[in-house]
């Protein structure tokens, strides 16, 4: 019997072989053999407690291009925000409109560049 780590990341492998009752104590959950030998030809993964199919690698390199996009996103949309007290000046008369043109730039480039990244992916995020 193999036993795999009941809470191991995607793609983890690790297995215990031995007693059942030190694999369970240890953090490791039985699988068939069946099971182990998908592991390890990776026709699966494990993932926090379940096996799933093993994702192609044109897959998982299409999940970590929308990672990433979705990483600048959020980066973003934290500059929009961190530039939100200079917009509500200039909208309320604290700060002139050459002051605020340089800002006024970057918020639209920002704004730009996440719209082209959600088209990308498919849809607003």
């Amino acid at each position: 019997m193999y036993y795999v780590y009941k809470d191991g990341e995607m793609f983890c492998t690790a297995t215990f072989v031995g007693d059942k009752s030190k694999a369970e104590l240890n953090g490791y959950k039985a699988i068939t053999d069946a099971e182990y030998k998908k592991l390890c030809n990776r026709e699966l993964c494990w993932k926090n407690g379940k096996l799933y199919p093993y994702p192609s690698t044109d897959e998982e390199k299409e999940n970590e291009n929308k990672q990433a996009k979705l990483a600048r996103i959020a980066e973003l949309k934290r500059l929009l925000s961190d530039s939100d007290y200079k917009a509500l000046k200039f909208a309320e008369g604290y700060i002139s409109a050459e002051d605020y043109a340089e800002t006024k730039l970057a918020r639209q480039s920002w704004r730009n560049e996440i719209n082209d990244l959600e088209n990308q992916i498919g849809g607003d995020v």
